[in-house]
C-alpha cells in the first residue's frame, strides 16, 4: 500500500528545521507494512501545495501533510488543501467549542487566529477534537490525505493513535514488514559488505542496507511477507547469518546504543564504571548520562584536563608529565590507576590525547590518542592514530573507549 509525505514550511526548505516529522512518520508507517514512496518538501506557497497534493493524490492511496496547521499568517495549509481540491471551509464546531473553553491568559488567540484553526476544507474528519491543533482527514477518491500538525510531539501522537488505526481499518495492508537494525563499530562499510556478500537471499524478500553513521556503520535487514509466519521465518534466518557474520563487531541493535549496552553487561555482573576524560572533554561521561538508569553502574567521571587536574584529581606524578607528556602511555596508565586507587568501581576508562586542530608535533600529530581501561584483571594503556577533524576525533575515542570495555565484559 503505497503513500506519500508532504512537508510543508519554509523553515525546512530554507534548512532552518530539521525534517523531524518526515522521518517519523515513515519509519512508523514502514513498520506498519505502508511503504512511502516520495517525500517532498515544499515552502509556505498556496500554488506550490497544490501543485504537489493533487501529483500525489493522483499517485497513491494516501497523503500525509505535515505543518502549517497554526494560527500565523505563514500558516496556510487549510487554504491551500482547499483550493487544491475545490472545497470550502467551514467552521468546525467542535473545534471552535474547544478553543473558546480555554482561558484566554492559558492560550491567548485573536478572532482572526480562531477562525484560521477551526476553519477547515468542506469534509473533514477532525482526528483530535479536543486538541488545539487537531489534525484532520479528507477522503478524495480513493485517495486519503492526513494533515497534521508540524509540532513534532502533537504529530506523533496523531500518527500512533489516528492516522495508522484510521489507515488499518480503511485501507489494511497485505504486506507484513520486518526490520532489525545492527550497529556495527571497528570495520568499514566495504569492509561490512564484504562479510555480509556471502549471504544467499532472495532479493525480492530481503534488503541489506548500509548506512555510515560516524563512526559506526549501520546494517539494516528488511524482510517482507504476504503474511506473518512467511515474514518471520525469513526474517529469522537472515538475522542470524548477519550477526554471525559480523560477530563481536556489533555494538548494539536497534535503537539502543553502545553505551546503554555497556551499562546493560555492568549491570548484569554489578559491576560499577568510572572514567576520566583530557581531550574528549567530559564526552563519555555524557554519553553514558544520557541512558535511563545509569547511575545504577556510572560511579564518576572526571574531567583532568589540565596537567595540575590529573596530578591534583588523579595523582598522575609530575615526573611522569615532565618525561613522557600528557598524551603518552605512561600519562594515560597513571591515570587509570588514580580512579583505581579513588572510587569503588571495577571498570575504568581513561583517555588523552591530541584532537586538534593544533597542538600536533612530528612525534605525536593530531589525532594521537592514549586510551587506557582497567578491569579487575589489570590495567592496559594503547596508542591511537585517529583521523578527522576535533568533533570527530572525540567521537571515535569515545566510541573506541566504550567499545573496549564492552569486549572486556563479554569475555568475563
Amino acid at each position: 500500500m503505497n503513500g506519500e509525505i508532504i512537508a510543508i514550511g519554509d523553515e525546512i526548505i530554507s534548512g532552518k528545521v530539521l525534517n523531524r516529522n518526515s522521518n517519523f512518520s515513515a519509519r512508523s508507517l514502514f513498520h506498519a507494512g505502508y511503504l512511502v514512496t516520495r517525500i517532498t518538501s515544499v515552502g509556505d506557497d498556496i500554488e506550490a501545495i497544490k501543485e504537489v497534493l493533487r501529483g500525489a493524490i493522483s499517485r497513491s492511496r494516501f497523503v500525509i501533510l505535515t505543518g502549517g496547521l497554526g494560527p500565523t499568517p505563514d500558516d496556510i495549509t487549510n487554504e491551500a488543501v482547499a483550493v487544491a481540491l475545490g472545497l470550502r471551509l467551514v467552521e468546525n464546531a467542535a473545534l471552535r467549542a474547544v478553543l473558546d473553553s480555554i482561558p484566554r491568559d492559558e492560550y491567548p488567540l485573536t478572532e482572526t487566529q480562531k477562525r484560521k484553526l477551526t476553519h477547515l476544507p468542506e469534509g473533514a474528519e477532525v482526528l483530535s477534537p479536543q486538541a488545539r491543533t487537531s489534525g484532520y482527514m479528507l477522503r478524495v477518491g480513493e485517495c486519503l490525505v492526513f494533515c497534521l500538525p508540524g509540532v513534532p510531539e502533537e504529530l506523533e501522537e496523531l500518527i500512533r493513535g489516528q492516522v495508522l488505526p484510521r489507515l488499518k481499518a480503511l485501507l489494511p495492508s497485505d504486506l507484513v514488514i520486518l526490520q532489525k537494525t545492527f550497529k556495527v563499530f571497528g570495520l568499514k562499510e566495504p569492509e561490512v559488505q564484504h562479510r555480509l556478500d556471502a549471504i544467499e537471499f532472495d532479493p525480492n524478500r530481503v534488503l541489506i542496507g548500509y548506512y555510515p553513521n560516524f563512526p559506526e556503520v549501520h546494517v539494516t535487514i528488511t524482510t517482507k511477507g504476504k503474511n506473518g509466519r512467511e515474514a518471520q521465518e525469513c526474517f529469522e534466518n537472515v538475522k542470524c547469518s548477519v550477526k554471525e557474520m559480523l560477530g563481536d563487531f556489533v555494538v548494539a541493535e536497534d535503537d539502543e546504543t553502545l553505551e546503554a549496552r555497556v551499562g546493560a553487561l555492568l549491570l548484569e555482573r554489578g559491576r560499577v564504571l568510572a572514567t576520566a576524560e583530557s581531550c574528549t572533554g567530559g564526552l563519555i561521561s555524557s554519553m553514558i548520562t544520557r541512558v535511563p538508569g545509569s547511575s545504577q553502574w556510572f560511579d564518576r567521571g572526571v574531567v583532568t584536563y589540565s596537567n595540575q587536574a590529573k596530578m591534583d584529581l588523579l595523582g598522575v606524578r609530575e615526573e611522569t608529565l615532565r618525561r613522557h607528556g600528557a598524551v603518552s602511555q605512561e600519562t594515560c596508565t597513571e591515570m587509570v590507576e588514580g580512579l583505581r586507587q579513588r572510587t569503588r568501581a571495577h571498570y575504568f576508562i581513561a583517555v588523552t590525547g591530541i584532537a586538534g586542530p593544533t597542538g600536533g608535533t612530528p612525534e605525536k600529530p593530531v589525532g594521537t590518542v592514549y586510551i587506557g581501561t582497567g578491569t579487575p584483571e589489570g590495567t592496559s594503556a594503547k596508542r591511537y592514530q585517529f583521523k578527522g577533524d576535533r568533533i570527530r576525533i572525540q567521537l571515535i575515542t569515545a566510541e573506541t573507549a566504550l567499545d573496549l570495555v564492552r569486549r572486556s565484559l563479554i569475555l568475563s
